[in-house]
């Protein structure tokens, strides 16, 4: 069984059998390479100290046998070098390219004062905040964050929740994504049928890609809602969330698997009074679940954030 245990003695493993070690770490690089599920660089690294260790240039010695490295990688039984070149393959042409739906302006905080502060956003008059919205869609702005702004200005003509005094303004989108066709798609009516039913459809942001945005302009009331995306990853819910808070509203992300069966702001606004992010957990557990993140308005929200999405740009990992 591969755990992190397995990486703590490689040098050890290599002696009991080489091949079997080095066909196991290239599978983990695989995997790790095609679905981002792990960490890539500690796989690596110890791929890289086990063919040192080795000594690719000299001789591999097992039970008292000498044998060179050409002998391992073009003649031994485990397929050791179509596997490297799977991974050379996949290494040189990534699956993951590195480009986001959004300008860098529009997620983070590239200098001191660059972007307004988001708590002063949240506090503008409406009719302001609304000013401020079309501003940015003077900037050439991506697609993505083009249709992010109108969501926004539509959002300003949903219905106060009952949770919320009657004249006060809510700065506030939930938001979720999903992308592909089929079986999740089909599933779209519902969710936003249970959004409708806490009066929460016109708050309900569908960040979406392919078929899912033809699935999304048909079923939702407010198809200025269905903001389309490119780049099919997790690292976008981190990128929305950090688009929104600089807007100067407070955000919501739900994975599309959530069910409301009731009204979620009373809890969450209720915890927001003390806090700038809220992360679900698991049930049962004290393991945290980004099933549910809540994220302010607030400086030091976007601060996060903006460690986060470089971290995140330079270490690829889609379990986030």
């Amino acid at each position: 069984e591969f755990t992190k245990k397995f990486m703590q003695n490689p040098n050890g493993k290599a002696e009991e059998c080489l091949g079997g070690l080095l066909v196991i770490l290239l599978e983990r690089l695989v995997l790790a390479e095609e679905v981002l599920t792990e960490s890539y660089l500690p796989i690596a690294d110890t791929l890289v100290r086990t063919l040192d260790h080795g000594n690719l240039y000299g001789v591999f010695t097992s039970t008292g046998t000498s044998f060179t490295a050409f002998d391992v990688f073009f003649f031994s039984r485990w397929h050791i070098w179509d596997k490297l070149m799977h991974v050379h393959e996949r290494a040189t042409k990534r699956r993951m390219a590195y480009s986001l739906d959004f300008h860098p302006w529009e997620i983070l905080r590239l200098a001191p004062g660059s972007n307004p502060n988001p708590e002063d956003l949240h506090a503008l008059a409406p009719a302001q905040h609304i000013l401020e919205l079309r501003a940015r869609l003077r900037r050439r702005p991506s697609a993505t964050y083009r249709q992010l702004l109108l969501a926004l200005e539509e959002s300003f003509s949903a219905e106060i929740p009952q949770s919320f005094k009657d004249d006060q303004t809510v700065k506030l989108v939930l938001f979720t994504l999903l992308w592909g066709s089929g079986r999740l798609a089909s599933h779209l009516p519902h969710v936003l049928r249970r959004a409708a039913a806490f009066g929460l459809q016109r708050r309900l942001v569908i960040f979406c890609g392919g078929e899912a945005c033809r699935a999304c302009e048909m079923a939702h009331s407010f198809p200025s809602l269905c903001v389309p995306m490119h780049q099919f990853a997790l690292f976008n819910k981190h990128a929305m969330l950090s688009a929104i808070v600089n807007t100067g509203f407070d955000a919501i992300y739900l994975d599309f698997d959530t069910v409301l069966f009731q009204d979620p702001l009373p809890r969450i606004w209720k915890l927001a009074q003390d806090h700038e992010i809220l992360v679900s957990r698991d049930f049962g557990s004290e393991c945290l679940n980004t099933g549910v993140i809540y994220a302010k308005a607030h400086e030091a929200t976007v601060a996060f954030f903006d460690r986060l999405l470089v971290w995140l740009w330079h270490n690829p990992f889609e379990f986030t």
